[in-house]
């Protein structure tokens, strides 16, 4: 299934109670869970509390799959879900410890003041890094601040890390590697329980 995440686009979430169907365009996944864009659907804040447990259908372009998630946050039209049997999610685990994702970042020069961030995708995570494709126009310092928040996580990981490799993809894509040089125990932790 890691080979199909890349066209995995949209998700359809039921709610058993209502029995309703709700569809809508992924904007982040990756092995914990996916959030979920629900633009011009009025009430569906209401209908999908925090808690509560779902069936998600994941789209691919060869096929579907099914998995039971949990809703774990609603913040303007994106309602974010953690699946709820982490070591079969169909998003599966990749071999050399990495997990294939699309999460939002933003990075800077080390000890940079102000608000000046750039923006980037990580498309891959793991327990030592991360690549990150941005199309910010920027010649990379060697060591960055990165802040990044996974699908299922409440709160922004922090992370220090020193560029791995770098280079132009189709495009004008800026694509570099990442590695963690500094992590916050607790979101050391939580990726060690993911990659466990």
């Amino acid at each position: 299934m890691v080979q199909l995440l890349n066209r995995l686009e949209r998700a359809a979430v039921w709610l058993e109670g209502p029995q309703m169907r709700l569809e809508g365009m992924l904007s982040q996944w990756d092995q914990t869970g996916v959030v979920m864009r629900l633009p011009d659907l009025p009430g569906a804040e209401t209908m999908l509390q925090p808690g509560m447990e779902v069936m998600l259908t994941l789209y691919f372009r060869q096929g579907t799959q099914q998995a039971r998630a949990e809703v774990t946050s609603f913040q303007g039209d994106e309602c974010a879900f953690r699946f709820l049997d982490e070591k079969s999610t169909p998003l599966g685990k990749r071999r050399r410890a990495r997990y294939p994702c699309q999460i939002s970042t933003r990075f800077r020069e080390v000890g940079a003041e102000g608000n000046e961030w750039y923006h980037g995708k990580a498309v891959d995570i793991g327990l030592g890094g991360m690549k990150i494709v941005s199309a910010e126009n920027i010649t990379l310092p060697g060591k960055l601040e990165v802040v990044f928040q996974p699908a299922g996580y409440d709160v922004d990981v922090n992370a220090i890390g020193h560029v791995t490799h770098c280079r132009l993809e189709p495009g004008g894509l800026l694509a570099f590697g990442l590695a963690f040089d500094e992590l916050p125990r607790l979101d050391q932790v939580w990726l060690e329980r993911l990659f466990s």
